[in-house]
C-alpha cells in the first residue's frame, strides 16, 4: 500500500471521484503519461451493494478500472481505488438499525472487493435519532471501521487506510452557503472523540492507518465559487501540523479551485484533495464544442442534436437537478447546461443521450482543422505540434487532462 503517512509527508494526492468513461480513461492515460500514481474513488450513491446510480456494485466498478488499467498498459501497482462517503447517506430517511446495517454491508463489499482508501462517513442524523451528537458519530465510524477490518482479515487484498470525520461537506457541491472553517476546538474534540471510539472497539492499530480528517475549509461551489483562503486555515492547519503529525486534511469539494490555490492547500497540510464535477464538467465542455461543431459542416439530417437530446432527457427526468436548479425558462436552461453544480453529469449514461454521443463522435472522425481552431483552440495548437492527433475522443480527453494537471502540478508540491 503506497499511500500512508509517509506517502503524504512530502507531497499529496488528488482524488479522481467519478464514475464516467472519459474521465476514467484521461485519468489514466494522464497518471501513465506522467508516470504518477492515480487514486480513483466512487461514493456511496454511485457505486454500492444495491448498485447505486450507476448500476455498478464495488465488485463490478473495481474490475472495470482494473481492465482499463490492462487495456492502457499502466501499471496496475500505481493505482489505488477508494470508497469516499462510506457510511449510512443512501439510507439515511431510514431507522438507525436498518441504516446502519446497510452501511456495514457497504462497508464490506468495498474492501472485500480490494478498495484500499476508505472515507468513513456518519456525518448524517438518521431516522429515530433524538440525540445526534460528535459522539454517535464517532461511535459509528469506529463501528464501520470494524467490519472493515474483519473484512479484510478474511479476504485479504490491500490493508485498508481510512479518513475519518464527523464535519464532512456535502458530495456534489451545497445549495446552502458554505458553512465558516472549522474551528481549533472543534477539531481536538472531534479527534478525541474519534481516538475513545476507535479505543473502545479495540481498533487501534486501525487508528494507526488513520491518514487524513474531513472538516470544514470554507471551499465550495454552487452557483458561485467558494474560493479557497489560506489566512482563514492558517491555525487550524499549524494546530494539525504540530499536535497530530501523522494526520492531514482531505479536501471535499476542491472543483473549479485554481491551480495556486490547490498548491497553497497541499503546502497547509491538505493533503488530499478530492476531484469530480470538475472533470464531468471539463468533458461537457469538449463534448459541447464538438456539437458546435458538427452543427457547422454536418448536413442537419445527419447530425446528433446531442445538446438538445440531453436537455430533452433532463427535463423528462428532473430528479437529478430540481434541488439545485430553481430557475425557469432560459435561466433554467442556462443552469442545466453550464452550471458549476454540473447536475448535467447524471444524464450522459442515459441510453438515448448514449447514442447521440456515439453518433455524434462518429460524424467527427475527420474534423476541418479550421473548426477545431475556432472552437478547441488549445487542441488546434497540439494538433499542429503533432502532441495530439483529431480523434474526437482525444480532444475530449485532452480538456480533462488540462484539469487533471492543475492538480497533478499542486499534489507533488515539494513543502519545505
Amino acid at each position: 500500500m503506497w499511500l500512508d503517512s509517509v506517502f503524504l509527508k512530502n507531497r499529496g494526492i488528488y482524488s479522481v471521484c467519478s464514475s464516467n468513461e472519459n474521465v476514467l480513461d484521461a485519468s489514466i492515460e494522464f497518471a501513465k503519461e506522467r508516470e504518477d500514481f492515480l487514486l480513483i474513488e466512487a461514493t456511496c450513491h454511485q457505486v454500492n451493494q444495491f448498485g447505486g446510480y450507476t448500476n455498478m456494485t464495488p465488485e463490478i466498478f473495481s474490475k472495470k478500472i482494473f481492465k482499463k488499467v490492462e487495456e492502457l498498459n499502466f501499471n496496475p501497482q500505481k493505482i489505488l481505488l477508494g470508497g469516499d462517503h462510506l457510511g449510512p447517506d443512501p439510507w439515511k430517511n431510514e431507522y438507525a438499525g436498518t441504516a446502519m446495517g446497510k452501511a456495514k454491508q457497504l462497508v464490506a463489499e468495498f474492501v472485500k472487493n480490494g478498495f484500499g482508501k476508505i472515507h468513513l462517513d456518519c456525518s448524517m442524523p438518521l431516522k429515530g435519532d433524538n440525540d445526534f451528537s460528535t459522539t454517535l458519530v464517532a461511535d459509528r465510524e469506529a463501528e464501520l471501521c470494524a467490519v472493515a477490518e474483519e473484512t479484510y482479515e478474511k479476504y485479504g487484498g490491500n490493508k485498508p487506510v481510512y479518513v475519518v470525520g464527523t464535519e464532512v461537506p456535502a458530495p456534489g457541491g451545497s445549495v446552502q452557503e458554505v458553512p465558516e472553517v472549522t474551528s481549533v476546538a472543534e477539531l481536538d474534540e472531534t479527534i478525541e472523540e474519534l481516538q475513545s471510539a476507535f479505543s473502545r472497539f479495540g481498533l487501534k492499530n486501525a487508528w494507526d492507518r488513520v491518514i487524513a480528517i474531513v472538516v470544514r475549509l470554507g471551499i465550495g461551489f454552487g452557483d458561485e465559487i467558494s474560493e479557497y483562503e489560506s489566512e482563514k486555515t492558517k491555525s487550524l492547519c499549524a494546530h494539525l501540523n504540530r499536535y497530530y503529525p501523522s494526520l492531514y486534511f482531505e479536501a471535499h469539494s476542491t472543483d473549479y479551485q485554481t491551480a495556486g490555490s490547490l498548491k497553497q492547500m497541499v503546502k497547509d497540510g491538505i493533503k488530499i484533495l478530492k476531484v469530480g464535477p470538475a472533470l464531468t464538467d471539463a468533458y461537457r465542455r469538449a463534448i459541447f464544442s464538438l456539437n458546435f461543431i458538427e452543427r457547422e459542416f454536418i448536413d442537419e439530417e445527419k447530425q446528433s442534436r446531442l445538446i438538445e437530446k440531453v436537455l430533452k432527457v433532463m427535463n423528462e427526468y428532473p430528479k437529478y437537478w430540481q434541488d439545485y436548479y430553481k430557475g425557469n425558462g432560459n435561466k433554467l436552461r442556462l443552469d442545466q447546461m453550464y452550471s458549476y453544480f454540473d447536475r448535467i453529469r447524471y444524464y450522459w449514461p442515459f441510453e438515448e443521450v448514449e447514442k447521440s454521443t456515439n453518433r455524434l463522435i462518429e460524424n467527427l472522425k475527420d474534423i476541418p482543422m479550421s473548426l477545431i481552431r475556432q472552437y478547441l483552440p488549445e487542441q488546434y495548437k497540439n494538433i499542429r505540434k503533432n502532441k495530439l492527433n483529431k480523434d474526437p475522443r482525444a480532444l475530449i480527453n485532452y480538456e480533462i487532462k488540462k484539469v487533471l494537471n492543475d492538480y497533478q502540478k499542486s499534489v507533488i508540491y515539494k513543502v519545505q
